[in-house]
């Protein structure tokens, strides 16, 4: 995990990869989407990457050849990431802890971080903040099923304890559908998601 990187990191004495540890999931997801927190992003310490191809061959391509964006990569979504060399710098293990010591008060403090969530939920529309968007559209508290937009921050959708995915699809949807009725701004998911709804496969639009 991300978190666990940042950690041998850290107990080697090399700094610079402290920002992942406020950021959840693996590298290769990190990778692809160019994830970053507190003004960091992958991008900035990327050297390269080696991949597996939807062939099944292996390919490594230096940062020079991939093109990044705010979170987003211009890899096909068919590559898998094995492996990455990142820049890092020599530092001090009470410096770069008390960095990582200092990010997690800032996610406590900022996010549902003891909630189960899967992270920001929408992309930040240049010029605006997501956060910002979903609070004055109303959807601060928002409930679908076990699904809610987070209380603290509103850029989180949490999972209650009975949330489905369906239910997280259903109210991010109604978020989205809220925001560009009172703004104008049509909000992108940021958290990938993968497969088809139950209902519609029981309706026979997919199988």
């Amino acid at each position: 995990s991300n978190l666990k990187l940042a950690k041998v990191a850290k107990e080697n004495g090399l700094s610079g990869l402290e920002f992942l540890s406020g950021i959840p999931g693996s590298l290769g997801g990190a990778i692809r989407m160019n994830a970053g927190a507190f003004d960091r992003e992958i991008s900035d310490i990327l050297i390269s990457t080696r991949i597996l191809t939807i062939g099944g061959g292996f390919e490594e391509l230096s940062k020079r050849k991939m093109s990044f964006s705010y979170r987003s990569c211009n890899m096909s979504e068919s590559s898998i990431f094995l492996s990455a060399d990142l820049r890092v710098n020599k530092g001090k293990i009470g410096e770069i802890e008390s960095i990582m010591k200092s990010i997690r008060y800032r996610r406590q403090v900022q996010q549902p971080s003891k909630q189960a969530t899967g992270g920001s939920t929408f992309i930040n529309p240049p010029g605006f903040k997501a956060w910002e968007l979903i609070e004055n559209a109303g959807c601060r508290g928002l409930t679908i099923g076990g699904a809610q937009v987070s209380e603290k921050h509103c850029n989180f959708i949490v999972n209650l304890g009975s949330a489905t995915a369906l239910d997280i699809e259903k109210l991010g949807n109604e978020v989205k559908r809220r925001v560009l009725e009172h703004t104008g701004i049509k909000l992108e998911w940021e958290i990938k998601r993968i497969g088809v709804h139950l209902e519609e496969v029981r309706r026979g639009i997919v199988t």
